[in-house]
This record gives structure tokens, C-alpha cells and sequence, in this order.
């Protein structure tokens, strides 16, 4: 198995393995509940007021996660407290109660579905059959599925029974039976016997009915949208009952321009995918530019569960074929404070940087952030002071921007998030990348837990925190040389890898070999230098 682009593999592990329960799913429920016209007497009843319970412990759920929450962030570790491990209880056994009542009436609707099939195929009145007595046990909430799909068996038996009883079927099965028996068939008695029992007709309508089980597939219109709405809860109660099972999980609020939402993974992730698939024997190639952080494996080796292997791995690390040291200048700035996006000078310091560096390269840039806070307030400022370049603020969800800034030549793009890795702008549209803050990772609720398993903070900060930090600069140094004819500038402004800066050597390790420098003059000789005069028009 070969895995490319495998420094996103975590990611994906983390959201197949994750569990989510949304602040918005029992207001779903309780419309969908409220629309549905149950044919079952007394059901409607039922389902509408299990449906309002649930959204009264779903609401009082978030409200005490969010009131517990750190309210600065938007994705805010929690843990389940008592009084959270109670709706969370509470919820899964409504979803219960729901389930059990939803399947019956589900069940129901199917059967009138068969019948309204009899009646369109053989041209019969179904009408004699008492479809409400034939079915009108509906169990114990107690029972399991198990207990449950045998009573709808023995159902499923009784109402066979009524449609081949009726006068219309039963003539037509008796003709059938007949015929069979007029044959000449190259068969011993008892195979004769058995045969001659069964009638073409009868056997097409247990085919059919027989089909009500599952309850959880569907057959037609009305089984069909109450079939998802099972499916909806469904969901909704395997969430809640991963989340009852919560101390084995690492919890988190989602709470950003959205309904709240429950988050987790399990906190032994790298030991369930030693057990899922590197410990399968399959063999595995993992393949990525940005796997380890200066030619070391460790962190990747660790998250991903590739340590538990007990056998040994092989790692390695190949050049770029691409020409850096010609056709890339690597600029570090001497000029900007220590990161604080709260210090208005270390805001005014950067922003000066951008429009000095982007003059110099005459747009064709991009400005990374690692905080949408930031960005907000320098592009405010740039955009105050009228630069001869068009201007595009990468937003959350705004990738029309990305195309624009493409067509426009010379422009500038400001981003956070998805354009740290994942886009392409070839040639000299992206001339001028600027990274403004090394990409370290803002706490959350996983790194909290994972700094949990060393003895201090430094020990975490350096086998976990640079590692990360490294792999994620590698992916955004990328976004600037992306053919073997492109040219261009890569700008740091972290005055952490500036000449006395704690990470300068662990990131000139990890990035490609260019020529560095402090001075914005050469890194305006260097573009013109390199580029045609049609590139300054």
C-alpha cells in the first residue's frame, strides 16, 4: 500500500476515529419529528415528546460545556464533568426510546407498503386484512434488537398468511399448484412432493414481505423518510454513546461561527492504528515532502503509531530537484519584535515589513498568517495606505479570492489556514511569500493532553511543538516554488529566526538550501535580477 501526501494521514486518522455530537441535531430531530405523520395511534404522541425531552438535555448539555469552556477560543478543551456525563446518559437513552418507537412505526409503514404492492400486482382488495391487529404488539422498550426483529418475524409470518388467505390469492395459488402437478418433471416423489406444496404467487409474496426487515432499509416514499430520520438518531445515540464512554477520549467545544459542537478522539490514536494497519503486515510506503523535520522521523514516527512496531523502519529524505540556490532567496527579518498580535507595535513592525518586501518584489505576493486576528488588522492598515497592487484577504471559505489573485498579476493575497499547503500558483503570479509568524500550533485540546505525558513543558515544546512547527513551515515555504522555471522570495518575520534567534539553525536544517539575508535592498536586486521587464509592468 502506498500512501501519498502522508503528512496529512494523521489528520484524516484523527477524523475517522473522532466522534462529534452537534448542539444542532435534537432541533433536527424534533422538525423532522414534528413533519412526519405517524399512522400508528398514539406514536405521534410518543415520538414528539421523547423528541422534545432530547433537545432539552442537548441544550442543557452545551449550556454547561460552554459555561465551563475557556470563552477566549473558539475550540475550547472540556471535560466531562458530572453533571455532562448525565445528559450525555440521558440522551442515549431517548435516542433509545426513540429508536424502539421509530422501528415499530417504520415497520408499520412498510406493511402498508407490501399491501398497496398485493393489491397493484394480483388486482386484489386487501381490505379484510386487519393490518393494525396483525401488528399490534409492539414489544417492551427493554428488549433488544434481537428481541425485537423476532416479534416482527413472527409478524411478517401472520400477514403472509392473511394475503394468501385472501379468496383471490388463494384461487390463484390453487391453480398454480395444479398446473405444477400436470407437469412432467424428472424428479423422485418426495422432491415432487415438496415442490407441488408451494405456489409461484405465495412464494412472490413472502419474497416480499419478508423484505420488512430491516426495519433500517426502505421500500418506499413513507418508509423512506422515516427510515433517514431512524438513520438521524441512530447517529446520534452511537455519538452519545462513544461520549459515555468518555475516559478514553480527548474532548474539545467547537464554538466558531457555528452551533456548538462536541468534539473528541480517542487519546490512544497511535496505538488503534498499530492495530488497525501497520499491525496488518501489509507492507506500507508513506510518501510526503513534508514528513520529518529536518531529516528526523521521530514526531511522525510517534503520532502516527509507526514506533510501536518493533521492527526497524526505512526512513529517507531525498533533495529537491529544484534549483533554490538560484532561483530562490530566503529573507529573515532583523526588524520585527517578538510575536504578540496584542503588542500594536509588533502589529505596526510587521506591517511595515509587508510593504516594504512587497514593493520590492511589485506584488505578485502572498502573506501567510497564523491568525485571522492578525491579518484582519494588517491588511485594514495596508489597505489604508493605497499600494499600488490589488489586495485579496483569503477568508475562511473565500477561495474565489485565490483565482482573482491569480488574474490579477501583481496583486497581493493575504490567507490563514488553507494556504499553508494544499494550493498551487505557479510561476510569477507567486513571486513573494511572507511568512509572518512561525506556524506553531495554538493549544488544543490534543496537545494539552499530549504535553500531559512529559515531565515539563521544554522537554513537550521540543519533541512535539518545533517538530510540528518545522513540517508545517516546510508546507508553507512550498507554496512559492512549484516548477522548475519558477523564481521568487520567501520572507520570515519571526524575529525567532533572526541572527540571535532561538529556531534559526532548526529551520534552516529543515528548509531548502537558499541564499538567506537581513537586507530588503538585495531582496530587491535579486527580483530584478531574475525577472523580465514585463514583470515590473
Amino acid at each position: 500500500m502506498i500512501i501519498d501526501e502522508a503528512h496529512k494521514f494523521i489528520d484524516a486518522a484523527r477524523t475517522m476515529y473522532g466522534v462529534e455530537l452537534s448542539s444542532e441535531s435534537a432541533q433536527e430531530v424534533i422538525s423532522n419529528v414534528g413533519r412526519f405523520e405517524f399512522k400508528r395511534e398514539g406514536f405521534y404522541e410518543l415520538a414528539t415528546t421523547a423528541a422534545a425531552k432530547l433537545a432539552s438535555e442537548s441544550a442543557r448539555l452545551f449550556a454547561g460545556l460552554i459555561a465551563e469552556a475557556d470563552n477566549e477560543n473558539d475550540i475550547k478543551s472540556v471535560a466531562i464533568n458530572k453533571n455532562s456525563a448525565r445528559h450525555i446518559r440521558n440522551i442515549r437513552a431517548i435516542t433509545e426510546r426513540l429508536l424502539f418507537i421509530l422501528r415499530y412505526e417504520a415497520f408499520f409503514c412498510k406493511a402498508n407498503e407490501a399491501l398497496a404492492w398485493v393489491r397493484r400486482k394480483y388486482g386484489v382488495n386487501t381490505s379484510p386484512i386487519d393490518i393494525k391487529h396483525l401488528l399490534r404488539e409492539v414489544g417492551d422498550e427493554t428488549d433488544d434488537r434481537e428481541t425485537m426483529r423476532s416479534l416482527m418475524h413472527k409478524q411478517i409470518t401472520r400477514l403472509h398468511q392473511a394475503l394468501c388467505a385472501l379468496p383471490e390469492i388463494k384461487h390463484k395459488a390453487e391453480l398454480e399448484i395444479k398446473q405444477r402437478q400436470a407437469r412432467r418433471f424428472s424428479l423422485n416423489t418426495e422432491r415432487q412432493a415438496t415442490a407441488n406444496d408451494k405456489s409461484k404467487s405465495s412464494t412472490v409474496i413472502w419474497k416480499k414481505v419478508r423484505r420488512l426487515l430491516p426495519v433500517e432499509s426502505a421500500t418506499g416514499n413513507e418508509s423512506d423518510r422515516i427510515i433517514r430520520l431512524i438513520r438521524q438518531i441512530q447517529h446520534i445515540h452511537e455519538q452519545a454513546s462513544e461520549f459515555a464512554n468518555h475516559g478514553n477520549l480527548i474532548c474539545w467545544l467547537e464554538n466558531e461561527d457555528e452551533p456548538p459542537k462536541l468534539c473528541a478522539v480517542p487519546n490512544n490514536l497511535n496505538d488503534r492504528l498499530f492495530r488497525d494497519q501497520w499491525g496488518k503486515g501489509i507492507p506500507t510506503i508513506l510518501t510526503s515532502g513534508t514528513l520529518s523535520a529536518g531529516g528526523d522521523f521521530t514526531r511522525t514516527n510517534q503520532s502516527f503509531g509507526l514506533d510501536n512496531l518493533g521492527v526497524k523502519l526505512s526512513e529517507a529524505t531525498y533533495p529537491s530537484p529544484f534549483n533554490y540556490r538560484k532561483n530562490a532567496l530566503l529573507y529573515l527579518s532583523e526588524n520585527t519584535p517578538f510575536p504578540n498580535i496584542k503588542n500594536k507595535g509588533y502589529i505596526e513592525a510587521v506591517t511595515d515589513e509587508i510593504e516594504q518586501l512587497v514593493k520590492a518584489s511589485n506584488g505578485h505576493a502572498a502573506v501567510l498568517f497564523t491568525s485571522f486576528d492578525a491579518m484582519g488588522r494588517v491588511f485594514a492598515t495596508l489597505k489604508q495606505r493605497n499600494l499600488p497592487f490589488p489586495m485579496f484577504r483569503l477568508d475562511k471559505g473565500g477561495v474565489k479570492e485565490i483565482e482573482r489573485f491569480k488574474q490579477s498579476g501583481n496583486g497581493i493575497l493575504f490567507a490563514s489556514g488553507s494556504l499553508w499547503e494544499g494550493i498551487d500558483i505557479p510561476h510569477d503570479p507567486l513571486s513573494m511569500l511572507i511568512i509572518v509568524r512561525l506556524p506553531f500550533q495554538v493549544p488544543n485540546a490534543i496537545g494539552e493532553y499530549e504535553q500531559t505525558k512529559y515531565s515539563d513543558f521544554p522537554s513537550y515544546l521540543r519533541s512535539v511543538l518545533v517538530p510540528e512547527m518545522l513540517v508545517k513551515l516546510k508546507q508553507g515555504f512550498g507554496r512559492l516554488i512549484r516548477t522548475e522555471a519558477d523564481t521568487g522570495a520567501v520572507a520570515i518575520l519571526d524575529s525567532r529566526v533572526n541572527g540571535k534567534g532561538a529556531y534559526r539553525e532548526r529551520v534552516l536544517d529543515a528548509l531548502p538550501n537558499c541564499v538567506v539575508t537581513d537586507d530588503i535592498s538585495k531582496v530587491r536586486q535579486f527580483f530584478q535580477s531574475i525577472k523580465t521587464p514585463d514583470y515590473f509592468k
